[in-house]
């Protein structure tokens, strides 16, 4: 009995909308454009409530931060590695 209501769902499905859906327009969409084009809206919108002045100024003290903590655990490294101490 299953197998006839599968059956019998595939004929009507078949007979019933594939014409239907055959019968719309053809719909192309460029989906790197809308991505892309609503991505940029989104970053364009987020960065004109930032102010960016100071963005720019914490960007700086973090990377001047990490600058001088790298170049003191070289320093440190090196006089780890002299025999004298």
């Amino acid at each position: 009995m299953t197998f006839v209501k599968g059956v019998l769902l595939a004929l009507i499905c078949s007979v019933v909308l594939i014409p239907c859906i055959a019968a719309l327009p053809a719909i192309t969409i460029d989906a790197e454009a809308v991505i892309s084009g609503s991505f940029f809206s989104y970053i364009r919108a987020g960065l004109y409530f930032l102010p960016l002045g100071t963005v720019g100024a914490i960007f700086s003290i973090q990377i001047a931060l990490w600058t001088f903590r790298i170049i003191a655990s070289v320093i440190r490294a090196v006089w780890d590695l002299l025999p004298f101490v």
